[in-house]
């Protein structure tokens, strides 16, 4: 959830937000591809 809030509400570009989720522990492929998903859709 994290990385869907840095990437929609604060604005930081994908990569970072997917970087720092990751080093806060975010180990689950398929979370991070629903997030990346979700976040592509509210970024139109």
């Amino acid at each position: 959830m994290w990385l869907m809030k840095r990437a929609v509400v604060d604005g930081w570009d994908v990569n970072r937000a997917v970087e720092e989720a990751t080093l806060l522990g975010l180990t689950s492929e398929t979370l991070k591809q629903f997030f990346l998903e979700q976040i592509r859709q509210r970024q139109r």
